[in-house]
């Protein structure tokens, strides 16, 4: 039986160990690209639009999704 590592005593229970990835200024920072010409090819965006538009997704998956595929803001 492998032992737990300790809890964070500075996060509340429910918080995500995560950042929202927003620099101080509360703007969301820009996510590493996994694209080799630096930006999704048009295809994956459509197809991404297209998830976007059947799926009832919660408003801050919606906007990460947005981010990674780099669709514009509705």
């Amino acid at each position: 039986m492998q032992a737990r590592p300790p809890a964070n005593p500075q996060r509340s229970a429910g918080e995500a160990p995560l950042s929202r990835g927003e620099n101080r200024q509360g703007r969301p920072q820009p996510l590493p690209s996994p694209w080799q010409s630096g930006q999704p090819p048009q295809n994956v965006q459509r197809q991404a639009e297209k998830y976007l538009e059947s799926e009832p997704l919660p408003p801050e998956v919606r906007e990460v999704v947005r981010r990674y595929f780099e669709l514009p803001q509705r």
